[in-house]
C-alpha cells in the first residue's frame, strides 16, 4: 500500500493511493483517527431487471467525501425520518438513483493507510448489510448506521477494525419477478431475479478483491446485518454463497431467513401486472415488449405506486434458492455451511412492537382474526403448528375475543355486522394488555421463534458450527410515545453504532441522573465491544448460554445465563415460543 499527500490538502480530508484502484480521497473524523470513503461504486447495473456486474475500477472517480445516491424508495418508516431517536442525523436529504446506488461506505483507522514499507498486520473486516424490509434503507447513508463512531470505539478498546457497508437494490428494483421477466431473461447467461441478493454477493466479491489494498484481512470477515440485512445474510449462508466463501462469521440481528419466506413467481406476478398497467399498453404484447415497457417507467412512478408491502420479496429461482425453505431447512443448511465458522444470532425484547399498527388497522376490525393468525402460523411453520393455535394463544395469555365481547356475536358474520355492533352497542376496544400480548404473539411468530430455533436447533448438524444466542432488552429512551419505553425492532442500532451517544445527556428523562446516563453509555459501548471482539474471534459466551444486555439493574453490562435462568429473571416467553415451535 502506498500513501500520497496532495499539496494544500484540507485537514479534514485524506488522500490515499490504493494499489489497484489508484488515488482515493476520503474524509477524516474530528480527531483524524478515522477515515471514511463514501459512495465507492462496486458494481454496474446494465438495465432494470438485470444482474449487476462487478466493477474492476472506480470509474475515474477520486473524491469519496460525499454521500452518494441510494435506491429509490418511499421514506415513510420512522427509522428513516428520525422519529424514534430525536430527529435525523446527517445527512437529512438523499438522492435516489437505481443505477448508481450500488455503493460502499468504507470506514477504517487512518493509521492503516500508511506506506507499504510498514510491516503491519491486516485488520479484521466487518461488512454491514442494512435492514428496511427489502423496501427501504441506505446503510451508512442513514446517519444512525454511520460506522465512524463504531470504528472510533474499536480503536479506543485496542481492537481496530475496518467496516464496509453495502447498499443493494430495493423493492421492485431489487426483487420484482414475473413470467415475462423470466422469459425475457432466458436469452442472457445470468441468474434471473433476486437482484438485491446478487448485489450483496457482488459487494462481497468487491471486498475480497480490494480490501487487502486497504489493510483488511480477507480471511477474517465478519458480516453483520439487522432485520432484512440479517435475512439476506441468513439466506446467503443457507445457499452456500452460491459456491463462494463470503465471510467467516455472521451476526444476525432480528432477522433469520424465513422471517421473509421465499415466494413463487405466481405470488409475485400480480405486482408485475399492477406495474405494467402504468405503461398503458396491451397485455397481448410479447414478454420482451412488456419488460421493455416496465423499463421505461420512471423510477419515482414505480416508487409512488402503492405496492403491497409483503410483495417484491426473494423468490424460488432455482439457482440461489432451488425450492421454498421452511425454518428447519434454514437451520439445517446453516449448520451445513462448511465455510461458516460461527454465528451470533439474537433479537430485541419486543419485536412485536412493529405489529401495533397492524392490530389497529386490520385485526381489531375483523370478525375473526383467529383465522388470519392461523393462516400465518400455517404459512410460517406448517400444518402441525398452525393447527395448535388454541394452545399457542393460551401460552401467550391471549384470547383474541377475551376483551371484545362483540366478536363472539360477530363470529361468522360479516364485517358490516361487526362494525354496526361495535358502533351501536359501544363495545369497548381491546384493552392495552390484550393488544400488548397480541403484539408479543405476532412478534414471536415472525422473529423470536426463528432466532431461538436457529440458535438451539436440535437437528442433525453436519459441521460443528457454534451458534451464540443473545437478547437486547434495552428500552428506547427517546421521547417518542410510539417507541419510548420499548425494546422495539431496530432499537439496538441506536446503541450499536455509537452515533447517538451525544444525545443521551440531553434527554429529559436522563439529564438529571448521572447513574442513568452511565447506564445508557455502558449499554452502547458494551454492545459495540461485544460485536468487535466477536470479529476478532473471541467467543462471546458459552454456546449453551444466552447473553442479555439492557437492564438497568445490570448497569448496562452483559449478563450470561442459561435459557431457564433468563426466563425466570427477565420474564422471557420461552415456553410460549416453544409452544409455537414444538406443538
Amino acid at each position: 500500500m502506498a500513501e500520497s499527500q496532495e499539496q494544500g490538502q484540507s485537514a479534514h480530508k485524506k488522500l490515499y493511493c490504493h494499489p489497484l484502484l489508484g488515488d482515493m480521497t476520503g474524509i477524516l473524523n474530528s480527531d483524524g483517527k478515522v477515515t471514511q470513503f463514501r459512495a465507492v461504486p462496486f458494481a454496474h447495473v446494465p438495465a432494470r431487471f438485470r444482474q449487476s456486474v462487478l466493477l474492476q475500477n472506480i470509474n475515474g472517480k477520486k473524491d469519496f467525501t460525499e454521500y452518494g445516491p441510494v435506491c429509490p424508495q418511499q421514506c415513510d418508516p420512522p427509522f428513516l425520518k428520525g422519529e424514534a431517536y430525536g430527529g435525523l442525523l446527517p445527512p437529512s436529504t438523499y438522492t435516489f438513483d437505481e443505477f448508481a446506488c450500488l455503493n460502499l461506505t468504507i470506514t477504517l483507522p487512518t493509521s492503516v493507510l500508511q506506506s507499504h514499507e510498514t510491516d503491519q498486520e491486516s485488520l479484521p473486516v466487518m461488512v454491514w448489510i442494512h435492514g428496511g424490509g427489502l423496501k427501504t434503507g441506505g446503510g451508512a447513508n442513514y446517519g444512525v448506521e454511520d460506522c465512524a463512531k463504531f470504528v472510533e470505539h474499536s480503536i479506543a478498546i485496542g481492537k481496530p477494525i475496518i467496516t464496509i457497508a453495502i447498499q443493494y437494490r430495493l423493492g421492485a428494483f431489487g426483487f420484482l419477478i414475473s413470467r415475462e421477466i423470466i422469459e425475457e431473461g432466458k436469452q442472457r447467461e445470468e441468474p434471473i431475479g433476486n437482484y438485491g441478493f446478487w448485489d450483496v454477493i457482488c459487494g462481497f466479491d468487491w471486498v475480497h478483491k480490494f480490501v487487502p489494498g486497504l489493510g483488511g484481512d480477507v480471511e477474517n470477515i465478519t458480516a453483520f446485518g439487522e432485520s432484512a440485512g440479517g435475512v439476506i445474510l441468513s439466506y446467503l449462508i443457507a445457499s452456500d454463497g452460491h459456491g463462494r466463501k463470503l465471510f467467516k462469521r455472521a451476526v444476525l440481528q432480528s432477522g433469520v431467513g424465513t422471517v421473509m419466506p421465499l415466494h413463487t413467481v405466481a405470488e409475485e406476478q400480480p405486482v408485475f401486472n399492477m406495474l405494467y398497467k402504468l405503461a398503458g399498453t396491451s397485455f397481448f404484447a410479447s414478454p420482451s415488449a412488456k419488460v421493455a415497457k416496465l423499463r421505461e417507467i420512471p423510477a419515482e412512478k414505480i416508487v409512488d405506486t402503492n405496492l403491497p408491502y409483503t410483495k417484491c420479496r426473494p423468490y424460488v429461482d432455482g439457482v440461489l434458492f432451488p425450492k421454498a425453505w421452511k425454518l428447519d431447512d434454514i437451520c439445517r443448511k446453516t449448520y451445513e455451511c462448511d465455510w461458516l465458522e460461527s454465528v451470533l444470532v439474537g433479537d430485541c425484547a419486543f419485536e412485536g412492537s412493529l405489529f401495533r399498527p397492524l392490530y389497529d388497522q386490520v385485526f381489531d376490525r375483523l370478525p375473526n382474526p383467529n383465522y388470519i393468525l392461523q393462516e400465518q402460523l400455517l404459512t410460517t411453520f406448517g400444518e402441525e403448528t398452525g393447527s395448535n393455535i388454541p394452545n399457542i394463544l393460551r401460552a401467550f395469555n391471549l384470547e383474541i375475543y377475551a376483551s371484545k365481547p362483540v366478536s363472539k356475536l360477530a363470529t361468522g358474520l360479516s364485517y358490516i355486522t361487526h362494525f354496526i355492533a361495535s358502533k351501536i352497542f359501544q363495545v369497548p376496544r381491546a384493552g392495552e394488555e390484550h393488544i400488548f400480548n397480541f403484539c408479543h404473539l405476532v412478534g414471536a411468530i415472525y422473529f423470536h421463534t426463528h432466532t431461538y430455533k436457529l440458535a438451539r436447533w436440535e437437528g442433525e448438524k453436519k459441521y460443528e458450527i457454534p451458534a451464540y444466542l443473545y437478547h437486547f432488552d434495552k428500552p428506547n429512551p427517546f421521547p417518542e410515545k410510539a417507541y419510548q419505553g420499548y425494546s422495539h425492532h431496530f432499537v439496538d442500532l441506536l446503541y450499536l453504532f455509537q452515533t447517538l451517544n451525544s444525545r443521551i445527556g440531553r434527554l429529559d428523562n436522563v439529564k438529571n441522573s448521572h447513574e442513568r446516563q452511565v447506564f445508557e453509555m455502558n449499554t452502547a459501548q458494551n454492545l459495540a465491544s461485544k460485536w468487535i471482539e466477536y470479529a476478532y474471534g473471541i467467543e462471546p459466551w458459552d454456546k449453551d448460554k444466552v447473553g442479555v444486555l439492557g437492564h438497568s439493574e445490570d448497569a448496562g453490562q452483559w449478563v450470561v445465563l442459561t435459557d431457564e435462568e433468563d426466563q425466570a429473571k427477565y420474564g422471557r416467553k420461552l415456553d410460549a415460543w416453544k409452544s409455537i415451535m414444538y406443538p
